[in-house]
């Protein structure tokens, strides 16, 4: 089973985060993306398809991505994420809950 991976390094540093909107909106789903304009912007995907499942490992500098009604009603499909922070921290809210993950959770 082929591995892929999808870097910002080979797109120079003002593409990186046009390029990142769409790298992770054809991996994932429609998404919204806003990286901080104050620092250089990093990230790579890794991929691996199994079967009945697909694994990505996320290795990115800082952002905020949403999935809004606009993205949303843009997909019929369904989809079920799971995510591990593996390094750093993170933020996940839905419908007004909070979660702040820790490396492990």
């Amino acid at each position: 089973m082929p591995t892929t991976v999808l870097s910002t390094a080979q797109v120079s540093p003002r593409e990186r985060v046009p390029f990142w909107r769409e790298v992770i909106c054809e991996t994932y789903v429609e998404l919204s993306c806003e990286c901080p304009r104050d620092r250089a912007f990093d990230g790579s995907i890794t991929l691996r398809s199994l079967p009945g499942v697909d694994l990505s490992i996320v290795d990115a500098s800082a952002q905020t991505v949403s999935r809004g009604r606009r993205e949303i009603a843009a997909s019929s499909d369904e989809y079920f994420l799971m995510s591990v922070q593996l390094a750093g921290s993170g933020v996940v809210v839905q419908r007004g809950r909070e979660a702040r993950l820790a490396v492990g959770d």
